[in-house]
Formats: C-alpha cells, sequence, structure tokens
C-alpha cells in the first residue's frame, strides 16, 4: 500500500519542535515512504479550501489533503521522532489507527488520566500519531471539527481536535486498530511517559537493547519504544533540539541511538503541489 507521513509545522516551530529529527528519523526507517510537511505556506493553501482550519483545528485537514493519492495517510505532530519501523501502521489492516493516550499506570504523563464518557482510560487516544485507509474517515473527522469551532467549543475535555478523534475512533462506524494497547510489548507515543517531577522522568529508564529503544512497563515486562513524542502543544517542553541529557537525563546509549537514527540531516522536506489536493 502507498503510504504517506504528514506534519503541520508552520516555519516558527522547526526548531522548537525539534522537526529535522522527526524527518530524518522517518526517512532512517522509511526511505520511500513521502513526508508531507504543512509549513507556513502549505498551510495557508489548505485555509484557501477551510479558512476555520487554524492550530486546533489542522491534522484531519491536512491529512485529507492528500487521501486521494496515498492509500495509508499517517498524521505525525511535529515533536516526534520515529525510533522503530512502524511495521503495524503499514500493514493497512484498519480504518483507523492510533495510539493510546495514557500510560500504563493509567495516567496521562505524571497527571490523571485522560477520557470522557464511557471511553476506556486505556482506550483513549492521542491524536500526535493517526493513521487512516480511508478519506471519509479524515472527512468526518474535519466536519466535526469545523462544526466544533463554529459553535466555539473545543470537546468534552476541551482538547479539541484529540477529542473529537476520539468521538469517531470510538463511535463503531470505523474498523479502529489502537497500535499499542494496554498489555503491549510496543509503545507508538506519550504512553511511555510518566513520573513524579515531570511527564518524562520514566525517560531516564529507556535503555538500547538488539538496536532498539526499551522501557520497562511497571506491568513487569519490556516494552519497544516506535515513537517519542514530547507532546505539550503550544507550552512545548524542552525538545532534542536542545540539551535532551540534561532536561531528560536520558542513558548515554539512548542519546548515542537518536543521534544515530537523526545523524542523515534533513534540511529540506517534501511540500505539497498543486495535483495533491492543494
Amino acid at each position: 500500500m502507498k503510504a504517506a507521513f504528514s506534519t503541520w509545522c508552520t516555519d516558527d516551530y522547526f526548531e522548537k519542535a525539534g522537526l529535522f529529527k522527526l524527518l530524518s528519523s522517518t526517512s532512517h526507517f522509511h526511505p520511500d515512504i513521502d513526508h508531507f510537511v504543512y509549513d507556513d505556506e502549505a498551510t495557508e493553501a489548505v485555509k484557501e479550501k477551510w479558512p476555520w482550519m487554524w492550530g486546533r483545528w489542522m491534522m484531519a485537514s491536512t491529512c485529507l489533503d492528500l487521501a486521494d493519492n496515498y492509500d495509508i495517510v499517517v498524521h505525525l505532530d511535529g515533536d516526534c521522532i520515529i525510533t522503530a519501523p512502524l511495521d503495524e501502521i503499514l500493514e493497512g489492516d484498519y480504518d483507523v489507527a492510533g495510539t493510546r493516550n495514557n500510560n500504563d499506570h493509567g495516567k496521562a504523563g505524571m497527571h490523571p488520566g485522560i477520557t470522557f464518557w464511557d471511553i476506556p482510560i486505556y482506550g483513549f487516544l492521542n491524536a500526535g500519531l493517526v493513521a487512516s485507509t480511508k478519506k471519509e474517515f479524515w472527512e468526518d473527522w474535519n466536519d466535526i471539527n469545523h462544526k466544533w469551532d463554529t459553535e466555539k467549543s473545543y470537546g468534552p475535555t476541551g482538547g479539541g481536535e484529540n477529542d473529537s478523534l476520539n468521538i469517531i475512533f470510538h463511535s463503531g462506524k470505523y474498523n479502529g486498530k489502537i497500535l499499542d494497547p494496554y498489555g503491549s510489548d510496543i509503545s507508538y507515543g506519550v504512553n511511555n511517559v510518566w513520573g513524579t517531577n515531570t511527564n518524562w522522568d520514566s525517560w531516564s529508564e529507556m535503555y538500547v537493547k538488539n538496536e532498539r529503544i526499551y522501557i520497562d512497563s511497571p506491568l513487569g515486562y519490556p516494552v519497544m519504544i516506535k515513537v517519542l513524542h514530547v507532546a505539550g502543544g503550544g507550552n512545548i517542553a524542552p525538545t532534542y533540539k536542545q540539551n535532551h541529557a540534561e532536561h531528560y537525563n536520558m542513558k548515554q546509549e539512548v542519546l548515542d541511538y537518536i543521534d544515530h537514527i537523526t545523524s542523515h540531516k534533513i534540511t529540506d522536506y517534501k511540500k505539497p503541489k498543486k495535483g495533491l489536493g492543494l
């Protein structure tokens, strides 16, 4: 199946989010997959179709832009680093796939776990990584985002498109796949962060084994980390571009691994063009 990665990151966040480390890591593990960046110029082009689209509502709009040309479209937040092959995404055996928001302690980082309505605490998704094989999903997500924006509503938790994603994912309309369900030995995102002083205390516990990064789950077994996601939105935490050793107290072997997979420095990127939905 033909896949594309999509990241919305305006020019002022390139360095702050560590975007080029994300681009380097996707290129390292999946060099044949197109990775589109919606920078300032591309964002303005998308807003010609959806003038209401802004920072709180941008994932569905930008991914929908690519859905006619790719079998799988994967949204990746700009403050992620891919640390292992994304096999579970590229299988394409789903309509919508996402990653668990709450860690094995049932918390969101160091904070209480997030969910609403009857969505299980371990079923609530984080919108930092979302994949779909259905254009209709991106359309539905875009539509509810537009509706909420018009109503000046940001969802049950105030999470904006994170809330609308969960409503659609758990609606039963689509075949949904949680990439790293509770009890899984892989982690695709923010469920590998926990602590008491910061959200990222756990990152000091990561180690390298068999050329991959692992962390031991509080449930008592090793978990392979496939995505490191800082998270934080407008108040983004200290990122990989800065002194990650100081901020996250990572082991040197982990820092060396990250440096290795991001050593192919990507200073250019694929931009959406006319004919790709724009």
